[in-house]
């Protein structure tokens, strides 16, 4: 990447790509990250990591972008899935990273959509 008057080109940061003859570095879509400085073309943009949410352009590291518990995030993720009524994901050290990783509601508690701890039902009623 170069500016008018600059003796050096600039390497491309990452989390983004540097087209040839372009001045700006274009950042990688949502969906997509890069941790790698000087990356020229869209398609050396990597997609987002199962367990990962990338809900942002430009991404250069995945920390802080892990899915959140009570949803599981599949490869390419933008917005986190909850995981479906009838189930719950409650663990911190693993992220989901796809449907089935999401727990079913033990008896005597219900799990609505995107359950972090299963409801135990009230007194008198059958879940």
């Amino acid at each position: 990447m170069c500016h008018w008057g600059d003796r050096e080109p600039e390497i491309c940061p990452p989390g983004h790509y540097c087209l040839v003859g372009e001045n700006e570095a274009t950042p990688c879509p949502a969906g997509f990250w890069q941790p790698d400085n000087g990356t020229y073309t869209r398609s050396q943009c990597l997609i987002c990591e199962p367990g990962y949410e990338c809900y942002e352009t430009g991404i250069s590291d995945l920390t802080g972008y892990e899915c959140p518990v009570g949803h599981y995030c599949t490869e390419g993720t933008v917005d986190a899935y909850p995981c479906p009524k009838g189930t719950f994901w409650n663990s911190t050290e693993f992220q989901a990273d796809n449907y089935g990783d999401c727990n079913a509601c033990p008896a005597g508690h219900y799990c609505p959509e995107g359950t972090i701890d299963p409801i135990r039902c009230s007194d008198g009623e059958y879940c």
